[in-house]
C-alpha cells in the first residue's frame, strides 16, 4: 500500500448558533494515500469546504489530528501551518477567491 500522505483523525467542528451549538464535523477519520484521488460528496450545508479547510489547514478543528505525511501538524503552532500550506497544499477555490474581471490566461 502506498504511504498516507494525509490523516484526519476524530475530526470534530462545532459553531455556536445563538443560544444552541451546531455539529458541523462530527469525529470524522480520513485517510488519503499516495497517488489516491479522493472525491469529497454531498449535499449543500453537510461540511464539505468545512472539512478540506480544516485538512488543508485553513481551519483548526475543535478535536483531533490532522497528520500530514507523518507528521502530526494539528499539534504546530498555526504560524508554522502557513509554512506547511505554502509547501505542500494546493487549492482551488470556488467563487469568492476568483478574479472576475481577469480571463483564462491573463494576469494581474
Amino acid at each position: 500500500m502506498n504511504q498516507t500522505v494525509l490523516k484526519l483523525n476524530d475530526i470534530v467542528k462545532k459553531y455556536q448558533d445563538g443560544e444552541s451549538e451546531r455539529v458541523i464535523l462530527n469525529h470524522i477519520n480520513l485517510e488519503v494515500h499516495e497517488g489516491e484521488f479522493v472525491a469529497i460528496v454531498g449535499p449543500s450545508g453537510c461540511g464539505k469546504s468545512t472539512l478540506l479547510n480544516i485538512a488543508g489547514m485553513m481551519l483548526s478543528s475543535d478535536h483531533g489530528d490532522i497528520t500530514l505525511c507523518g507528521e502530526k501538524v494539528s499539534a504546530l503552532p498555526k504560524k508554522k501551518w502557513t509554512d506547511i500550506r505554502k509547501e505542500n497544499i494546493g487549492f482551488i477555490f470556488q467563487n469568492h477567491q476568483l478574479l472576475p474581471y481577469l480571463k483564462a490566461g491573463e494576469k494581474n
